[in-house]
C-alpha cells in the first residue's frame, strides 16, 4: 500500500470518511451479511470475491480490502503537502454548500486555478446529488451498481441516509469493539 499512495501518481486526494459505526450498517445491507461480518470486514484485512467457478465475472477476481484505519491512515501522507482534504460524511450532508464550495476551491488550489460559482449550478448540483432525490431516482428507475442477492432480490442501494443514524443498531460488545480497535483514529475524527 505504501508505494500506491504517492506524490507521482496521485494529484491530491478528497477523502470522504463516515463514523465506521455507521459504516458497517450500511455495508452489512450492502453486501447482505450480518452486522458481525461487516463489523469483521472492517476491523480486519479480508477478500471479497476470488471464486473461479462464478457464473459473474466480477465474482471471479479477488478484491483484497485493508482494515477501515489503514485505508484512512493510507491516504493522509498526502495531507504533508496540502493535497489532502478530508471530508466527513456528516459534515457533507448536514453543510452541503459550504463543504461543496471548500471541495471547489480544493480542486481549484491543486490544479492553480481561480473559477467563479456559479450560485443557479450549484443549488441545481446539491439538488440532484441530494440523498433523497437520489433514493427517488433508484425507487423509479433503478440503480445499476446496487447489490443483487439471488436472482430476483435486490437490496435498496441509498437505504440508510443522512436522516437515520443506524449506529444505534449495534449491540453493545460490537459497538465497544470497534470503538476499541478504532480509538485513535475516532478520536482524531472527532467521532468519539
Amino acid at each position: 500500500m505504501k508505494g500506491f499512495t504517492n506524490y507521482r501518481n496521485t494529484l491530491g486526494v478528497i477523502y470522504i470518511i463516515r463514523d465506521p459505526r455507521n459504516v458497517v450498517i450500511s455495508a452489512a445491507n450492502h453486501f447482505n451479511t450480518t452486522i458481525e461480518e461487516s463489523v469483521s470486514r472492517l476491523l480486519n484485512h479480508t477478500n471479497l470475491g476470488g471464486d473461479i467457478n462464478d457464473n459473474k465475472s466480477v465474482n471471479r477476481v479477488t478484491t483484497h480490502l485493508t482494515t477501515w484505519s489503514m485505508h484512512y491512515n493510507s491516504w493522509k501522507t498526502l495531507k504533508k503537502r496540502e493535497r489532502y482534504l478530508l471530508i466527513k460524511y456528516e459534515d457533507l450532508t448536514k453543510n452541503t454548500e459550504q463543504v461543496f464550495i471548500k471541495i471547489l476551491d480544493f480542486i481549484h488550489n491543486l490544479i492553480n486555478q481561480k473559477y467563479i460559482l456559479d450560485k443557479l449550478k450549484m443549488k441545481n448540483i446539491l439538488k440532484t446529488t441530494s440523498f433523497d432525490y437520489v433514493q427517488k431516482l433508484e425507487k423509479e428507475k433503478n440503480f445499476p451498481e446496487k447489490a443483487k442477492h439471488g436472482e430476483k432480490e435486490e437490496k435498496i442501494f441509498f437505504k440508510y441516509g443522512p436522516k437515520q443514524n443506524k449506529k444505534e443498531i449495534l449491540n453493545k460488545i460490537l459497538k465497544k469493539k470497534i470503538e476499541e480497535q478504532l480509538k485513535n483514529d475516532m478520536t482524531e475524527l472527532g467521532y468519539l
